[in-house]
């Protein structure tokens, strides 16, 4: 967890907190945003080659969950995310493992620039807009 910024207290920000420790034990460096303009959410940041693999912790309509470009897009271009609920922790951590390892296999191969490229739903994380 190298660049932690906003402490916070909130549910999403100890989802956060916990994310990084599981993932610093699998030896994957983190940053941790939260805090984001008074809203409950917190992102983790996963650096892979320049680019990161952004986890969102933050309130779903079910609840508390964790969630995180899957790589996919639809036909018309939106972003395909993934989900996975905030108390299934270590299936997340699995999960997530597994997309950085496909990330790094994509930066290994010279890809990884052209599929973390913005598309048609992307948004800033601080404004919603």
């Amino acid at each position: 967890m190298s660049g932690q910024r906003h402490a916070a207290s909130s549910r999403t920000h100890r989802m956060a907190i916990d994310l990084c420790r599981k993932l610093a034990k699998l030896h994957i460096e983190t940053e941790l945003y939260t805090d984001v303009e008074g809203v409950d959410v917190a992102m983790v940041a996963v650096p892979v080659d320049g680019v990161s693999l952004s986890v969102w912790c933050e309130k779903g309509p079910v609840g508390y969950r964790f969630k995180w470009w899957s790589g996919d897009t639809t036909d018309i271009g939106l972003k395909v995310w993934t989900y996975c609920h905030a108390n299934a922790l270590e299936k997340a951590v699995s999960r997530i493992h597994q997309r950085y390892r496909e990330l790094q296999g994509m930066s290994q191969s010279g890809l990884l620039k052209l599929a973390c490229a913005p598309v048609s739903n992307e948004k800033d994380f601080r404004t919603g807009r």
